[in-house]
């Protein structure tokens, strides 16, 4: 299973699967910090990537933000698109849920097959403040 598909189910595992799976993820990212720093046009936009996710796992929405700016901005400069895509629509549902006091929320049955990532909004009715 990929280090995202594992942020994908996080949500809805046990914590001590969390457990696991926070340390799984942080070897992970400490793996593409160092080939980023080697190289950063392979590996860089990635590497922010899973640092915005870890950092939205772990509810510090400010950092998610700027390393997903990051992770575009990368992509963009050294044209890895299959990233480009995959951060702006992380980033652009992360920024909504943090503004609108909603919820993002990625789930995957396991490998290969995809992950689903839904954003939840609170209703409000006419008129409210």
């Amino acid at each position: 299973m990929s280090r995202r598909q594992l942020a994908a189910c996080f949500e809805e595992a046990p914590p001590e699967q969390q457990r696991e799976w926070r340390e799984a993820i942080a070897r992970h990212h400490q793996q593409l910090a160092v080939w980023a720093e080697n190289c950063p046009e392979n590996f860089r936009a990635l590497e922010r990537l899973v640092f915005a996710e870890r950092a939205r796992l772990d509810g510090r929405s400010e950092e998610a933000t700027r390393a997903y700016e990051e992770a575009i901005r990368v992509a963009r400069e050294n044209g890895a698109t299959q990233y480009l895509g995959l951060a702006f629509g992380l980033h652009a549902s992360a920024l909504a849920a943090q503004m609108l006091k909603g919820q993002l929320t990625l789930k995957s049955k396991g490998p290969g097959q995809g992950a689903v990532a839904t954003l939840e909004l609170p209703l409000t009715s006419a008129g409210a403040p």
